[in-house]
C-alpha cells in the first residue's frame, strides 16, 4: 500500500494535509512533521488534534510563540470542507479533483469508508490510477494510523 504518508513525499515536499488545500496549518511543514513523528507525538494526522504547546516547545527552532502560533493554526484547521479532508489524507494520486469527486459522491467518511470496489469505479472522472490505492487505503481510515516516510 503506497500513500504519501506523514512525512510528505519522497521528494521532500509538505505532508499533503500542510498544504492550503489540505487543512492549510501555517507553520506545519515537512521538517516539524518530521520531528513530531521521531518524538512519537504524531502517527497520523488526527493527532496534530491532539498536541499542546507544552509538547511542541521542545522542538528544534520551537520557541514559545512559535508553539502557540502553531497550535493557533491547528486549531483554526479544525474545520474543513469535507473535500479537504480527504485530500489531507495524502492518498497516492488522490488530487485534489480527485477529492472533490469523492466528497461529492459520498456524503459522509462511514459512507466513503464503506465504499465497494464497485462504488468507486462508478464514480464518473476517476480514472484507473486514482482508483487503486482506494480498496488498500480506506481500510486504514478506521484506526486512523499508517505508515509514514
Amino acid at each position: 500500500m503506497r500513500q504519501r504518508g506523514l512525512s510528505g513525499s519522497a521528494e521532500g515536499a509538505n505532508p499533503p494535509f500542510c498544504f492550503q488545500k489540505g487543512f492549510d496549518i501555517e507553520g506545519l511543514g515537512k521538517k516539524q512533521v518530521e520531528q513530531l513523528v521521531d518524538q512519537k507525538l504524531l502517527f497520523s494526522f488526527a493527532d496534530l488534534f491532539l498536541l499542546t504547546q507544552e509538547q511542541l516547545m521542545p522542538l528544534d527552532r520551537m520557541a514559545e510563540k512559535s508553539a502557540h502560533n502553531l497550535i493557533s493554526a491547528i486549531d483554526r484547521a479544525r474545520q474543513i470542507s469535507f473535500h479537504q479532508f480527504i485530500f489531507a489524507l495524502g492518498i497516492h494520486h488522490t488530487g485534489e479533483h480527485a477529492a472533490r469527486l469523492l466528497a461529492r459522491t459520498f456524503d459522509t467518511l462511514a459512507d466513503l469508508m464503506a465504499a465497494s470496489k464497485e462504488d468507486l469505479e462508478a464514480i464518473h472522472g476517476l480514472g484507473s490510477s486514482q482508483l487503486r490505492p482506494l480498496p488498500d487505503f480506506l481500510p486504514v481510515l478506521k484506526t486512523g494510523r499508517w505508515s509514514h516516510g
